[in-house]
């Protein structure tokens, strides 16, 4: 298995360097999809739900397919778990709602305790809250949902410089 490399670039924004992991590559994230449907063991609906050993194991399986300098290894990490966060709660989000169909990586059994936890009182009504949240705290406004602001992301920010520059990333002045 030939292991990849990941990319780094400097950002520099008020005179402070900011290391950007290439993390918004669908490598990445179509790695740490295999790694979960490989590594399947219960129903989980959310990274939270996931037990310290099998959150363990997988980023243990993840470092087996990329290479990075061990000086960043807490900021991958972090950037890791941000990502693997957001990727089960789309799997689980996928197979429950949208698919509704048992994926041939994931058991009958496994599949039907799943939906038993969306139905389940806890979930609907954290579901609810959420839901009022997007559309301004109320399910029967007719406004804007307001939920949806903040920054973009620094490599998205990166990209978009890049476009800009015609296609060259900012690089970093040099210190004499």
């Amino acid at each position: 298995m030939s292991s990849k490399l990941f990319y780094f670039m400097y950002v520099m924004t008020s005179f402070v360097f900011f290391l950007v992991l290439r993390f918004d590559d669908n490598t990445v994230g179509t790695t740490i999809t295999s790694i979960f449907q490989a590594h399947w063991r219960k129903p989980w609906l959310n990274y939270e739900e996931v037990d310290e050993g099998t959150r363990t194991h997988w980023w243990n399986q993840f470092t087996k397919h990329f290479l990075w300098n061990a000086d960043v290894d807490a900021l991958v990490k972090k950037e890791y778990d941000k990502k693997a966060h957001k990727r089960l709660k789309e799997i689980t989000y996928n197979v429950t709602v949208r698919n509704k169909s048992i994926p041939k990586w994931m058991g009958k059994l496994m599949f039907q305790q799943l939906m038993v936890k969306r139905k389940a009182a806890k979930f609907l009504e954290r579901s609810e809250r959420a839901k009022k949240k997007r559309r301004g705290g109320s399910l029967s406004n007719l406004i804007e949902p307001s939920h949806f602001q903040g920054s973009i992301s620094a490599s998205k920010h990166a990209k978009k410089m890049a476009q800009k520059a015609g296609g060259v990333l900012p690089t970093p002045p040099r210190c004499s």
